[in-house]
């Protein structure tokens, strides 16, 4: 299966004792050049509602397909996973937010 930045995708999330594991959402943050390869950069995708730094909303006009419920962007939550463990797509984010979340993304890396 093919990933671009930005599409939604659901993933197994393990549960702290590393036996079982439950689909959560996450949005690709990779860019082309490790997408082709087994990996692609993910940031995790919640429901809980905060109010911090590290969130970004997404809301029906961020998104081609509406998830369940409201969710965000955890930014800080940043993993690598074999493409292959991906579930399926269920989304993509317009091509304002996919640049509005890289920015905050890499404010990470700044002071």
């Amino acid at each position: 299966m093919d990933f671009r930045q930005g599409e939604i995708v659901i993933v197994p999330f393990p549960f702290s004792d590393g036996q079982l594991s439950k689909s959560r959402p996450a949005v690709v943050i990779s860019g082309e050049r490790v997408n082709n390869t087994r990996d692609i950069i993910l940031a995790q995708i919640s429901s809980t509602s905060r109010s911090d730094e590290f969130s970004f909303f997404i809301d029906e006009n961020r998104i081609t397909v509406s998830l369940r419920k409201m969710s965000q962007v955890r930014v800080h939550k940043i993993f690598a996973m074999e493409k292959m463990l991906v579930k399926k797509k269920i989304s993509q984010l317009t091509d304002l937010a996919k640049n509005e979340l890289l920015v905050k993304v890499k404010s990470l890396f700044e002071k």
